[in-house]
């Protein structure tokens, strides 16, 4: 079995895509859904029934409906603020127009807790049609980033055609939010203290507290 993993997906109107995202995600080899795999989804208020697709097909997945649309960010703050209150040693950030590999969690995972010196972790991303099938010939979307002297940051090899470059595990600038693992350490690390997260903290635990249902927790954007 793989190391323990939290993985994490905000979707906004992605109804198309969000079955085969996580369907590849309960799919993995070495990973069984709440023994090492735990998978949360947070809903931005959704108007084409992602969040409804979510419950009706996946009951086991826990899912977050937001009243508004707070935004990729805030809505990735729910998920790190839950996983932080787990046990897992590793959250992934994932959109929900990715699919993975049957493999991809346990060599990637696998990879990362062999580089214990990092603390966060960027796959290799190709483009995929609508339909989520990866564009043939293969063209990448991302291989980390590069930071420019004029300090703009650039997803590295972004349109290029796949022919065996950034095959070896080596150290960049960054990683795109399609798809990061951090380990629990490094965002422990990161974790901003103050009054800002103090508040946004309570009215986190006051909206949980207040919603009737365990699976499907509400959250104000203020």
């Amino acid at each position: 079995m793989g190391k323990s993993l939290f993985v994490h997906i905000v979707t906004y109107n992605h109804k198309p895509y969000i079955e085969k995202c996580i369907h590849s995600v309960l799919n993995q080899e070495g990973y069984l859904l709440n023994e090492n795999l735990l998978l949360y989804v947070t809903d931005n208020n959704s108007y084409d029934g992602t969040a409804e697709l979510v419950s009706d097909l996946f009951p086991e997945v826990d899912l977050t409906v937001n009243e508004a649309n707070i935004g990729f960010a805030a809505a990735h703050n729910q998920g790190f603020y839950n996983f932080c209150r787990s046990g897992y040693e590793f959250i992934l950030v994932l959109n929900p127009d990715v699919v993975l590999k049957r493999d991809f969690l346990a060599k990637f995972v696998g990879a990362a807790d062999k580089n214990k010196e990092f603390g966060l972790y960027t796959p290799k991303l190709l483009r995929a049609e609508e339909s989520l099938e990866p564009v043939i010939p293969h063209v990448f979307d991302a291989a980390g980033m590069v930071l420019t002297h004029t300090l703009r940051h650039f997803d590295r090899g972004s349109g290029e055609r796949d022919l065996g470059q950034y095959e070896e595990s080596e150290e960049v600038f960054g990683g795109t939010g399609a798809c990061l693992l951090i380990r629990r350490e490094c965002l422990v690390d990161l974790e901003l203290r103050g009054e800002k997260r103090d508040r946004d903290l309570y009215k986190l635990k006051i909206n949980q507290a207040l919603s009737p249902n365990q699976k499907t927790r509400t959250c104000a954007a203020k």
